[in-house]
């Protein structure tokens, strides 16, 4: 991946937010556990059921509306 690519700064800011909030880290926890106990049919299922919790840690981590919008149509 190239330096600066919006997939590895999700990486980086989702590993960073979540080690340093714990409440946000057991959040996307429990979503996780949750959607890996349902039937999706596709990846795609998976990815849009766990949009919300990840645009908000990427909103923790100073992330703005016109930055997620291209993440949510892409997981929608």
């Amino acid at each position: 991946m190239e330096e600066g690519c919006s997939a590895l700064r999700n990486h980086l800011d989702v590993r960073r937010v979540l080690a340093e909030d714990a409440e946000l880290r057991d959040e996307y926890g429990r979503v996780k556990a949750e959607l890996a106990g349902t039937e999706f049919g596709s990846m795609h299922g998976y990815v849009c059921g766990k949009t919300e919790v990840l645009c908000k840690i990427l909103r923790r981590a100073g992330w703005g509306e016109d930055e997620l919008e291209p993440l949510i149509r892409a997981n929608s």
